[in-house]
């Protein structure tokens, strides 16, 4: 399995250069429902 570059050795996090790699277009659709009592409107 190939190894995370972004998790150090100890399990920590760390910050990786992604300065070289190429620009890609990506798309997020998030849904979501919030609750509230009628009083609260």
């Amino acid at each position: 399995m190939k190894r995370l570059t972004h998790v150090a050795g100890d399990g920590r996090v760390q910050m990786v250069d992604v300065s070289a790699k190429p620009l890609s277009a990506r798309t997020a659709i998030a849904t979501g429902k919030i609750r509230l009592q009628r009083e609260t409107i």
